[in-house]
């Protein structure tokens, strides 16, 4: 009985640690926002959690290609048999970060050898993706294509022509979590169209004028949000895959 309840306390402090040194969790399949968005323009009582315990960083997107190669071992994988000295807190965080491999928070992660790459049929016309981390009142910049190398470069689409959305986010009454911020209303106030050039190096990415308004809240004013969307309009084909990809989209430093 003792030796059952030191085995108990063991697994509910592993458990513990476990969680707390990684709360992740893996991308889903496909995308994780509207398309019909760009149709309505606006979008009211709805529930949208930018959550920053994903390894996409809480990244908007309409698709994203599946990932690549084979996945990381997880206990998530019905078929799962743990090898010697297997770290279920790492084998978990190398799946879900496999998992995330082509989505949205590789196009803000800090890194030119990643992408986001839209995972749709054809090149990608009209697929979305959403940046909530950028400071908009500064410049931006993108890296546009894979950027990994230059044989990845030319071998996937890189974006030609793209429409600039600014979106007004309305943050939710009593919407902070432990991950993230829930918005309750999303508005595309501003938008313009924006030629890329061919190169497999940053370019500068100019946004439409807007203003930056605040709302009322239980007496005071606070501030909305404001997200960075680019919508796919034309391509510059790949020699090999017929996959979009954007490397990363920062403030100029």
């Amino acid at each position: 009985m003792k030796q059952r309840f030191i085995l108990l306390l063991f697994i509910l402090f592993y458990h513990s640690a476990y969680t707390q040194g990684y709360e992740g969790s893996p991308c889903g399949i496909g995308g994780n926002f509207p398309k019909e968005f760009l149709q309505k323009k606006e979008l009211k009582d709805i529930k949208v959690l930018i959550n920053e315990c994903m390894l996409d960083g809480g990244q908007l997107y309409t698709s994203m290609l599946k990932a690549s190669g084979k996945a990381p071992l997880s206990v998530k994988d019905p078929n799962f048999k743990p090898p010697p000295d297997w770290s279920e807190a790492d084998g978990d965080e190398a799946y879900d970060s496999w998992t995330c491999m082509y989505s949205g928070g590789r196009a803000v992660d800090g890194g030119s050898s990643t992408a986001w790459v839209e995972g749709v049929e054809g090149h990608g016309k009209g697929e979305l993706i959403v940046i909530t981390k950028l400071d908009l009142s500064k410049s931006l910049e993108i890296l546009s294509g894979f950027g990994k190398s230059q044989a990845l470069f030319v071998a996937n689409n890189r974006p030609k022509t793209i429409n600039i959305h600014i979106v007004r986010a309305l943050p939710a009454e009593g919407g902070e979590s432990q991950c993230g911020t829930f918005y309750a209303a999303l508005k595309i106030i501003s938008t313009s169209k924006v030629v890329l050039k061919d190169i497999n190096q940053f370019q500068s990415l100019p946004i439409p004028a807007f203003k930056m308004e605040n709302y009322p809240f239980q007496g005071e004013q606070r501030d909305y949000s404001y997200w960075l969307m680019i919508e796919i309009i034309d391509v510059y084909p790949g020699t090999k895959y017929n996959d979009t990809c954007i490397s990363e989209i920062r403030n100029v430093k």
